[in-house]
């Protein structure tokens, strides 16, 4: 018998309509459809990488850049809690943008909300300016909308070191 194991992304599918079950196939099927003996198997995987995922968000939110992977199925968890929301990373690229405006007034930081936001704060932010459009959740019409362009935006926030 061959077992078909669903991936990250059907599992995460499956958190929100109860336990992930299986076909031989690789669907998503009726809780009854799956042999009884493989329920457990199905639901331990589906815990353990519920398990990678929140470890690799806690690694995150504890400024970490990364995570090891010991198998290919903890890669889309991994890279999924590294991955920020549309909105996070509109935000860090309005960001970056307002900062480059503001450094080409010759001003060194831009006011964000209630912070002050100097090129430590938006170089901080920038990774998810990276990260959204490695991962498809902005794109080049989202860095054209800020005036912006991409050259000058990399220049202000990217610190580099003399002769780079």
């Amino acid at each position: 018998m061959k077992l078909i194991v669903p991936t990250f992304a059907d599992l995460q599918a499956a958190q929100t309509s109860g336990p992930a079950v299986w076909s031989k196939s690789g669907h998503a099927c009726d809780d009854d459809a799956a042999p009884p003996a493989l329920r457990p198997a199905l639901q331990a995987r589906h815990e353990a990488l519920a398990l990678v995922h929140r470890d690799a968000l806690d690694a995150r939110r504890l400024g970490f850049a990364g995570k090891w992977v010991l198998h290919p199925d903890q890669i889309a968890p991994i890279q999924s809690a590294w991955t920020p929301t549309r909105d996070r990373a509109l935000a860090a690229l309005e960001l970056a943008a307002a900062y480059a405006r503001a450094a080409e007034r010759g001003s060194g930081a831009e006011l964000d909300g209630g912070r002050l936001a100097d090129k430590a704060v938006v170089g901080a932010d920038w990774w998810h300016v990276l990260a959204g459009l490695r991962r498809g959740v902005i794109g080049a019409s989202d860095i054209a909308a800020t005036g912006v362009p991409w050259s000058v935006l990399e220049r202000t926030v990217v610190a580099r070191l003399p002769g780079q």
